[in-house]
């Protein structure tokens, strides 16, 4: 913008804890003043917490508990449930590709049905003792902080993510659901970063007293009489019209989506956690999680700059890695559905404006790139038509786009958005009437009250409500902590702070995201991404695309924008055009926003199949559930390619099925292919031919581009196997004459590939055979069946016979050709050790 965490032996619970578990599922009692709430912890053997696979397996779970060591204190505490020294004990696993899923599941048995506020206890273990006993885990414990937790409830799944770093040591509020007379809450190592661990400890549910208010279905937020027979597309968003109306005159870059969001400040977001007081401050820069300041130069870019630099905080947050990514590379690639950004040769896309959901189309589709392989040259984006995409190779991809509001009034849903997910977007009012000057706190964006136009995009970073409020008109004090994208000269070394309830501030949202998989392909319609919401005037609406898939692969994932709060799926994958069904699942979206939904089961796709994705998507109290993309050259700007037969819609199931291009639009509904890549030996030694003698001792080693089973042959008899690998090694401990064709087949369901030597074994010229001149006499015969029914068997022997073969070949090669030494080697060493051979085999 411009202007920015297994020792085996296990401590036993006290009495009255112990009761608690046999009466009933691990029920404890909590503080006064609260409801009797029901709790799972996960000892061994305490009924409703398993995992997958079982604990006892070492290399898939670490056991800590509380206990006496030799830190400075005398006791490791591990701060896990139940509180108190000497109580806590958790399990814990890490996120490591050789080792797979770790699942724990908790199940708990309900007194009744009905909503019940879901709590998760996150572990505060003391740093790990290098000097303790054996059993003690092999890297430090370092909590993920994308711990996925799945409540299987009475709507469906919601998966909630939790940083396992915050609020350690006590439980941390999953949300409120409604469930049955049973409740399952489901956590894995899966999608977690690499070598972070996941801590499994309590969880506990507890009944809510007072029932959830929730908004009746069906309520037509606009108020307009809808025709419930043909799709009708939402208003336009008011500010988006006010500013193509009456442009400002000061201009920052920021347009206001065109999509009417007016509706999300009537259905407040559910099911979300619960932190509690936070502190009167907060900085991400305390922690080194803020990028540095950038400048946008002359161009209207904060739109971009502001949303590239939540992106880079999130990553920063999620892996401690600083990446600069290219702001220039999302100024050019945004799809040229967009015609408004790129036609005008004298300043487009310089001074085009946009919003952060647009900035992060490109991050979705094309993902991020460095800044180093497209820089930030603003004198360059003054292209229009000409204006040419990069083809720099994505490192991270934007996988998800949470709006938390769009009510700058909503102080502690900023705060809790900021403090889980990181900085965060914001749209603001931007006047110089609103700038002030503190000689204590520098900067302060004050424009109070707000009844401006809101044209620029920020990010904050963090609060302090301590910042006074300059503006004499507007009592009390607090701010917001602002990056700007203006250098470093601007401001307060380039951020600033922002009044509470000032600048008419908007558009708070924060995004997910994951490494590019260039094994991946998203499959989608809408070129232009989200534009409008669409419905036939009530609650639920089906829609459905039908693609044919480039490659063979897994469909693995699900893309959609949800347009309101609490948007509930039914999702379906179908075989051709509405065939028979590959997978199906069901799930809630808490926030408005952009997601990716894995499938709980992928689906295997041909190269060149046809098949269909549907979902049917329900938004309480708003009437415009599906997100489409349409053509308005006028208003907005954008012209996608509309194509015939491919997104439909529907009211209910029973309706036929519209195609949508028959009102010039697209659903904005999309598919992850997961390419299959066949399994490949990218590594292997020796090369081959190979050459040993007999008894040789002979290792042969593969590496793999991914996991796979190996069969080991010799001359097509598997003589091993090994499952699960992309490193195997076969060692032959007593080569045998010949020659040997060894070959390491590797294989998973993506394919094969194999690998084989030729091994040519040989017996060389040893004492005996050059005492005697030839390998045949019976004397030989003896001293080989010697070997190998006394000496090969044993490691001692098996020692003689290497240090024998190692010193035999020189001696044999002396005496081979003097008759002399020959006959006195055979009559004064070999016969005598021939005829001790024959005494001990009998």
């Amino acid at each position: 913008m411009k202007k920015s965490d297994k020792w085996a032996k296990v401590w036993f619970l006290n009495v009255f804890f112990g009761v608690m578990v046999i009466v009933s599922l691990f029920v404890g009692v909590v503080s006064a003043g609260e409801a009797e709430a029901i709790i799972i912890d996960t000892e061994k053997g305490v009924p409703g917490f398993w995992t997958e696979p079982a604990r006892d397996l070492p290399s898939n779970w670490w056991y800590l508990h509380d206990h006496p060591d030799t830190s400075f204190d005398g006791w490791f505490d591990t701060k896990a449930y139940p509180p108190g020294r000497g109580n806590g004990t958790f399990w814990h696993t890490i996120a490591f590709p050789e080792m797979g899923e770790c699942k724990g599941i908790w199940m708990a048995s309900l007194p009744q049905s009905g909503n019940y506020e879901v709590f998760v206890w996150i572990p505060d273990p003391d740093p790990f003792d290098p000097y303790l006993d054996e059993s003690t885990p092999p890297s430090d414990y370092l909590p993920t902080g994308k711990a996925q937790y799945k409540i299987f409830h009475n709507a469906g799944v919601a998966t909630m993510t939790i940083d396992q770093n915050v609020n350690k040591g006590g439980f941390t509020s999953l949300g409120v659901f409604d469930f049955g007379t049973t409740a399952r809450v489901e956590l894995s190592n899966i999608e977690v970063e690499f070598w972070h661990s996941v801590a499994f400890d309590a969880v506990k549910f507890r009944l809510m007293q007072t029932p959830i208010d929730t908004t009746t279905p069906g309520n037509n937020q606009t108020g307009i009489e809808m025709d419930d027979t043909v799709p009708q597309l939402a208003p336009l968003n008011p500010d988006f019209l006010a500013y193509k109306q009456n442009p400002p005159e000061t201009f920052y870059g920021y347009i206001p989506p065109p999509m009417n969001l007016s509706h999300l400040n009537q259905i407040p977001v559910e099911g979300l956690p619960r932190l509690g007081k936070l502190d009167s401050r907060f900085d991400w820069r305390d922690t080194n999680k803020v990028t540095p300041v950038k400048n946008q130069g002359p161009c209207d870019t904060g739109w971009i700059f502001g949303t590239t630099s939540v992106l880079e905080s999130a990553v920063l947050i999620g892996e401690s890695v600083a990446y600069d990514f290219s702001e220039q590379s999302v100024a050019l690639c945004v799809d040229r559905s967009w015609i408004y950004l790129y036609d005008s040769l004298f300043d487009d896309p310089c001074n085009a404006g946009g919003w952060s959901g647009l900035a992060s189309e490109v991050f979705i589709k094309k993902g991020s790139v460095l800044e180093t392989c497209n820089p930030y040259v603003s004198a360059l984006l003054n292209c229009g038509e000409n204006c040419v995409c990069d083809d720099c190779p994505p490192v991270k991809k934007v996988d998800g786009y949470r709006l938390a509001t769009n009510d700058g009034s909503q102080i502690e849903v900023i705060k809790n958005a900021v403090y889980s997910h990181g900085p965060v977007t914001m749209a603001y009012s931007h006047s110089e009437s609103g700038e002030y000057w503190n000689e204590s706190w520098g900067t302060i964006y004050d424009l109070y009250p707000c009844d401006g136009y809101v044209g620029d995009l920020a990010s904050i970073i963090g609060w302090n409500d301590s910042v006074p409020h300059p503006n004499p008109n507007h009592a009390g004090t607090g701010a917001w902590i602002v990056k700007n994208s203006m250098g470093t000269g601007w401001g307060n070394n380039g951020f600033f702070y922002l009044a509470y309830n000032s600048s008419c501030v908007k558009e708070i949202a924060y995004l997910t995201y994951k490494d590019d998989n260039s094994d991946e392909e998203l499959l989608y319609w809408d070129e232009a991404g989200y534009v409008g919401n669409e419905g036939y005037g009530y609650n639920s609406t089906w829609m459905a695309d039908v693609f044919t898939a480039p490659k063979s692969g897994n469909l693995t994932h699900v893309d959609f924008w949800t347009t309101s709060n609490n948007a509930q799926y039914e999702l379906y994958v179908w075989n051709g055009s509405f065939g028979s069904e590959l997978a199906s699942q069901n799930g809630t979206c808490q926030e408005f926003g952009y997601y990716s939904i894995p499938l709980n089961e992928p689906a295997s796709i041909d190269a060149g199949q046809q098949f269909t994705v549907a979902v049917n998507m329900t938004t309480p109290g708003y009437d415009y559930p599906i997100p489409v993309e349409y053509k308005d050259t006028f208003w907005l700007g954008v012209d996608p390619p509309i194509q015939p037969n491919v997104s439909f819609v529907r009211c209910t199931d029973s309706d036929p099925w519209v195609d949508l291009a028959d009102y010039g639009e697209n659903a904005c509904l999309r598919a992850r292919l997961k390419v299959i890549v066949p399994p490949e030996i990218t590594a292997y030694a020796p090369e081959s031919p190979v050459n040993d003698y007999e008894c040789a001792k002979r290792s042969f080693n593969i590496t793999i581009n991914q996991t796979v089973n190996v069969s080991w042959q010799i001359n097509g008899t598997e003589v091993q196997t090994n499952a699960s690998e992309t490193k195997a090694t076969y060692t032959n401990t007593s080569a045998v004459n010949g020659t040997w064709n060894v070959s390491a087949v590797v294989s998973n369901a993506n394919g094969t590939d194999m690998q084989t030597w030729v091994w040519t074994v040989t017996s060389p010229c040893f004492i005996a055979t050059a005492a005697y001149g030839t390998s045949l006499h019976g004397d030989i015969d003896i001293l080989r069946d010697f070997r190998d029914e006394y000496l090969i068997p044993n490691p001692a022997g098996r020692a003689f016979v290497k240090i024998y073969y190692d010193t035999s070949p020189p001696l044999a090669n002396a005496i081979r050709d003097n008759e002399g030494l020959r006959t006195a080697v055979r009559e004064g060493v070999v016969k005598p050790v021939v005829h001790i051979a024959r005494i001990v085999m009998g």
